[in-house]
């Protein structure tokens, strides 16, 4: 078997369930509040970049990409409860990726 299709596909499988533990993380955090379309895009694009990183330094959340969605980044798009719960989740997230 090529070797370099064995590689290509770890990693694919890799990125696949980094994708699903983030998609968890998030999980209850979008059942609980109602997000508008804005904060959706917002919440897809640390999924993406979370999901390529493998964790995500929170002062990125108040830097491009985060603040093409408001000047202000996270603190712009969400209200402080639902800004300290995404925060609270990229901790424990980032924890466990680390750990």
């Amino acid at each position: 078997m090529d070797r370099n299709f064995e590689l290509d596909s770890f990693i694919i499988s890799l990125i696949g369930s980094r994708a699903e533990k983030v998609d968890e993380a998030f999980a209850d955090f979008i059942n609980k509040y109602k997000l508008n379309s804005v904060q959706i895009k917002f919440l897809d694009t640390i999924k993406k970049f979370q999901s390529s990183n493998g964790k995500i330094e929170l002062t990125k959340l108040y830097d491009t990409p985060f603040r093409n969605y408001h000047s202000m980044g996270l603190d712009g798009v969400f209200k402080p409860e639902q800004a300290n719960a995404i925060i609270g989740i990229l901790k424990e997230f980032n924890e466990r990726e680390i750990g």
